[in-house]
């Protein structure tokens, strides 16, 4: 939320968000209700973006130059940061077992859940082209495969911007309304298109790409329930519609209902604008509840640190699968299930939620605490 906003309102956006990475980190590991959460946490986190975005950002060349490099500054970056790291200690994952290509491992994965890939270590000149390929964002490591999330979110940033300065010189609310209708649905029956066509399109278009316009309906989504907002703050609508919500998320489950936005699976239009809404409005209420105790505190915590989650809960997954095989007595191949040991209980599957929650908090916080004596050590010396 932006700082010109009340901290009430900046609160119950955070616990939201943490809401929202917490079903997205209890996704991976293809738990119980994971297809339940798939219907609607990913175009929440993209709603979310959408209801934050000002159009104030954009009233000028300047500003908007201003607000689109911000957001390269601070999504892009880190995320070459991460996948350089990560993608450079690739031969260290492979000697602990966090990444392996032998045939036992894969024969061994044959039919797991989620299709396994081998990874093993490389040299010099495979270690320069994947750099090449980061830079280009063109290569994610598998075990920083959840910052796609960071690269399309800045594709739909950009998209909007472009959009929204050249709808802003147009004259006429109404006819802003109508434009802004006309490109949701547009992007709306796209996204419905790419998802029957896929095997198609693919070869034209990388899945990359392709990401970015689901993402864009959900970002307009979040655009428009804004400008609803400004206009009621009632939180018995919000109950209303939160538990109306709940009902057509569990009548679409019950029939099918499939939504995987990091492959473009929207395979019914309407039904991905429902799930994304029942999704935001359940949410929305759940933090505003939340907020009034001790719980929105965690989740104010947990949404203000979403970027250290979403660059290491992978990693912690691995951490969990390789004290999990100890206990077991399992073939050590099997830390490298990606992205979890599938064969595990749900028991076991929360843990590695917690897990991939709280150990990446803790793992930053450590390292400000280092940053911050080191920035001291570093300003003492200067002062003698």
């Amino acid at each position: 939320m932006n700082n010109t906003v009340g901290n009430e309102r900046n609160s119950q956006i955070d616990a939201m968000r943490g809401i929202a990475i917490i079903m997205m980190v209890y996704g991976y590991t293809f738990g119980t209700f994971r297809e339940w959460v798939y219907l609607f946490h990913m175009p929440v986190l993209f709603m979310i973006s959408g209801f934050l975005f000002d159009e104030k950002h954009i009233t000028s060349k300047e500003n908007a130059y201003k607000y689109w490099f911000g957001k390269l500054r601070r999504l892009i970056v880190p995320y070459m940061i991460c996948n350089l790291i990560v993608m450079l200690l690739n031969n260290i994952w492979v000697s602990i077992g966090f990444l392996n290509n032998s045939e036992e491992f894969l024969n061994a994965t044959a039919n797991a859940v989620n299709p396994q890939r081998g990874f093993g270590k490389f040299g010099i000149y495979t270690a320069i082209v994947n750099v090449y390929k980061i830079l280009l964002l063109r290569y994610i490591p598998q075990l920083a495969s959840p910052t796609w999330f960071l690269t399309v979110l800045f594709g739909v940033i950009s998209v909007n911007c472009l959009a929204t300065f050249w709808m802003a010189r147009i004259s006429g609310k109404k006819i802003r309304v109508y434009l802004f209708s006309t490109v949701f649905l547009l992007m709306l029956l796209l996204s419905w298109y790419i998802t029957l066509n896929m095997p198609e399109i693919s070869n034209t278009f990388e899945l990359r790409h392709l990401r970015i316009i689901p993402a864009y309906v959900a970002f307009m989504m979040g655009v428009a329930v804004s400008a609803v907002h400004k206009r009621t703050h009632s939180h018995t609508v919000y109950m209303i519609l939160g538990i109306v919500g709940l009902v057509i998320l569990f009548i679409i489950l019950s029939h099918g209902g499939h939504i995987e936005l990091s492959r473009c699976e929207i395979y019914n239009p309407i039904v991905y604008v429902l799930c994304s809404l029942s999704g935001w409005f359940i949410l929305f209420y759940c933090s505003y509840l939340l907020n009034k105790v001790k719980a929105g505190t965690i989740l104010t915590y947990i949404g203000k640190h979403t970027m250290a989650i979403l660059f290491l809960h992978m990693i912690c997954f691995r951490t969990v699968s390789f004290i999990y095989v100890l206990y077991k007595g399992l073939p050590k191949y099997m830390i490298a299930s990606s992205p979890v040991i599938f064969s595990t209980s749900e028991l076991t599957k929360i843990i590695y939620t917690i897990v991939g929650v709280v150990v990446p908090i803790a793992m930053y916080q450590i390292w400000r605490l280092i940053q911050n004596k080191v920035k001291g050590a570093v300003k003492g010396i200067s002062l003698q």
